[in-house]
């Protein structure tokens, strides 16, 4: 595989999680009615992550993968200090 077959890959499957992850986040909030910017912060760190989500802006896989690690686990998101 070439690397731009690779580079090609990876963004079908960044945008392939980034249309499944959008119902899980919505099932979520209304299935705990809690507030889309209390959301975004303890998820991912960013009270806009809902906002700008349904807006249809495309998210890096690690912010994907936090946001549904928060929705199993509950862990909310720690910005690393560098």
């Amino acid at each position: 595989m070439s690397e731009l077959e690779i580079i090609r890959s990876n963004a079908a499957k960044i945008g392939a999680a980034m249309d499944a992850i959008e119902p899980t986040v919505e099932s979520y909030i209304r299935a705990t009615g809690c507030r889309i910017d209390g959301f975004g912060l303890d998820a991912v760190g960013q009270a806009d992550f809902v906002f700008n989500m349904r807006k249809g802006r495309n998210f890096r896989r690690s912010t994907i993968r936090h946001a549904l690690d928060f929705i199993a686990t509950g862990r909310k998101f720690v910005r690393s200090q560098k």
